[in-house]
């Protein structure tokens, strides 16, 4: 699993990889959903979340936001403050897309995200 690790973040008892293949992977806490596998299940190892496609990834509190290589913002987890944007609802266990493209960085806070 570890091979081809090319960029690594860590959040709120979560930790993601993305591979060389753009493929990102999650482990840690999920009761929200904030791993984005599309479960709430805690994972005590990597699991795959998507298979290409992300540059970077940023983990927050109980969410977590991404950008895939065609510059969109992609999200997951808690929204109650609006992580997520203003239509993801309130708990969102697989990612959704916040912004259709221009993104070239992210980091995520406790509540709140900037990219």
């Amino acid at each position: 699993m570890e091979e081809g690790v090319v960029f690594a973040a860590a959040g709120w008892q979560t930790s993601f990889l993305i591979k060389s293949d753009g493929s990102l992977w999650g482990m840690g806490a999920n009761y929200l959903g904030h791993l984005g596998d599309r479960t709430t299940t805690n994972r005590n190892s990597p699991v795959k979340v998507l298979d290409f496609g992300v540059t970077r990834v940023a983990s927050g509190g109980d969410h977590t936001l991404f950008i895939n290589d065609d510059g969109s913002l992609w999200g997951m987890g808690l929204n109650e403050s609006g992580q997520l944007g203003p239509n993801a609802g309130f708990q969102r266990t697989s990612p959704i897309k916040i912004v259709d493209s221009g993104v070239v960085e992210v980091v995520a806070g406790a509540t709140i995200h900037c990219f």
